[in-house]
């Protein structure tokens, strides 16, 4: 489910934008078969229309063009981008995303081709090495959703000789600086971030700080590629540098001016579980934005990211709203969709976790039963067993927290307090107990009183399918601790959420960023103060 191009990708699929089409990479010599290259604004055309959602209808448009257009580098990257579009990237099997990805590889295959005949012919125009490269790159990272890794490996190489080249012709271009920067800043973070890099490793080495500097600046141009670019920069401020408060401006910027593209909506759901201090009001535009990508003809629409955006969503209230949680998951399990292939399969195991908590042992069990008969979390299957082992443990169960979760979260102070003053008043608490006690003081403005009920959740030994309350207790913690100036404890409890993850989509990746980003503030690394904590202390 994790893998490591979820955010990688963007750093090639964003090349294919960026290029002038008015300039042809033919030297002014167009093929037997085409008079001319697509233009800069049917470039941009097509931009937006992937933006818009109008997939299908582009690549019609784009076929009328085939007459004029075949043959020509830029008209078949940009139809690459377009099939980029309909992979279905977060699959765990990847049968479906070779067979989904053939169209992608021919047209780069024509890309290469073109390329390699005018080179060899001794056209010297630049341009051809600019799609050449990014031609490669997009390769090596479709090849990587396959699996392919060592094919994958060769042909970002290839790519990167020649953005190099092109760069040495070129210094300073802004279309090629952005997409080598990110190349540059990927090569270098990845293998600190995520091990199974490793095989990869024979890639030539980055630079961190030269790389995000030079996205950054890519950012003020306005270019052709200017979306892909704020889409890469703002991946990596959330994934990579634990800037999640930019990350988040930059992708609700996004989003209003896009709002038919579910990738601007996806970090969103991702995230919510770890954003403090957000009431109901906040998943309910979630809501809302998945009601609006349904409205796209099913054509069109990015379905498989609609459906994660769904499984997320019933993740979050797995902690905000339970109730509705159990009915979130129970319809995508009757579904079934196709895309993502792990989420039914997700679904049955964290819907075993909170069966297991309220006590219903032989339900979790069935669940579990399923999960690991569904051979495409086989990635989870190691954890399921080890549930199941503890079901004994806990015969009745070992609590699920408040019977009205939900009145935490919503605007009715009156209510949370109830809820906060029964939970006070518990002798024995639970985990969860604790975890919402913190949440309920949190929402009512005292920071420090939530500070002990997080710690009072972390600290003692639970039940794995428990860990997810200290997860999020111990990330609550660290984000009151940084609000408080307190930079190296709050990493330090980001490093302790780490311990409690138990392959939740991306938050190892996110829970190892937002403690880099407190380090760098205890060590004088980082100017940016964090602000996702937005009540004050009593």
């Amino acid at each position: 489910m994790k893998r490591i191009y979820l955010l990688i990708v963007i750093t090639v699929i964003a090349g294919f934008a960026a290029a002038d089409g008015a300039r042809r990479a033919a030297g002014g010599k167009p093929t037997p078969d085409a008079s001319r290259d697509l233009t800069t604004a049917e470039v941009r055309k097509t931009m937006d229309q992937v933006f818009r959602a109008q997939i299908r209808a582009s690549l019609a448009w784009s076929d009328s063009l085939a007459p004029i257009c075949g043959g020509e580098p830029m008209y078949h990257l940009m139809r690459a981008r377009l099939y980029r579009e309909l992979i279905p990237v977060d699959d765990e099997q990847k049968e479906d995303v070779k067979r989904l990805a053939a169209p992608l590889h021919h047209e780069l295959e024509e890309t290469i081709a073109c390329c390699d005949t005018r080179i060899d012919a001794g056209d010297t125009d630049p341009q051809l090495r600019l799609y050449r490269g990014w031609a490669y790159m997009l390769r090596s990272h479709v090849q990587t959703y396959e699996k392919s890794f060592w094919s994958a490996g060769r042909s970002a190489k290839k790519g990167k000789e020649d953005l190099e080249w092109y760069l040495g012709q070129k210094p300073g271009d802004p279309v090629a600086s952005s997409l080598m920067g990110a190349f540059l800043y990927f090569a270098d973070t990845l293998p600190a971030a995520y091990k199974f890099v490793s095989k990869l490793l024979f890639l030539p080495s980055g630079d961190r700080d030269r790389g995000l500097q030079m996205m950054e600046l890519a950012r003020g141009w306005n270019s052709i590629m200017e979306t892909d670019n704020a889409l890469i920069l703002y991946s990596v401020y959330m994934g990579f540098e634990g800037r999640y408060e930019e990350g988040l401006e930059g992708f609700n910027h996004l989003r209003r001016q896009f709002p038919e593209h579910a990738t601007f909506v996806r970090p969103f759901a991702i995230i919510y579980p770890l954003l403090p201090d957000r009431g109901s009001a906040f998943g309910d535009s979630l809501d809302a934005a998945i009601l609006r990508l349904g409205q796209i003809p099913p054509g069109e629409r990015d379905i498989a990211t609609q459906e994660l955006i769904r499984f997320e969503r019933a993740f979050a209230d797995r902690y905000y709203n339970p109730s509705r949680s159990i009915e979130r998951f129970e319809t995508i399990m009757k579904d079934n969709p196709p895309h993502p292939d792990w989420v039914v399969g997700f679904s049955a195991y964290e819907l075993g976790r909170l069966m297991a908590a309220r006590g219903n042992v032989e339900k979790a069990r069935a669940l579990w039963d399923q999960a690991l008969a569904d051979g495409r979390i086989g990635y989870l299957h190691d954890e399921v067993r080890s549930m199941v082992s503890e079901l004994d443990k806990y015969p009745a169960g070992t609590g699920a927290g408040p019977a009205d979760v939900a009145a935490i979260y919503g605007d009715d102070e009156a209510a949370r307090a109830q809820v906060r003053k029964a939970l006070a008043a518990k002798q024995d608490p639970s985990v969860a107990d604790m975890f919402y006690l913190g949440e309920a003081h949190l929402l009512s403005g005292d920071a420090g009183q939530a500070l002990n009920a997080y710690t009072g959740a972390i600290n003692p030994k639970a039940a794995r399918w428990d860990e997810g309350y200290q997860l999020l207790a111990s990330a609550r913690a660290g984000e009151v601790l940084g609000s408080r100036g307190e930079f190296e404890a709050a990493s330090k409890h980001f490093e302790r959420a780490g311990k409690f993850w138990h392959k939740e989509f991306l938050y190892d990746w996110l829970l190892e960023a937002r403690g880099r980003y407190f380090k760098r503030l205890h060590e004088g690394k980082e100017t940016m103060p964090p602000t996702l904590l937005l009540t004050t202390e009593r």
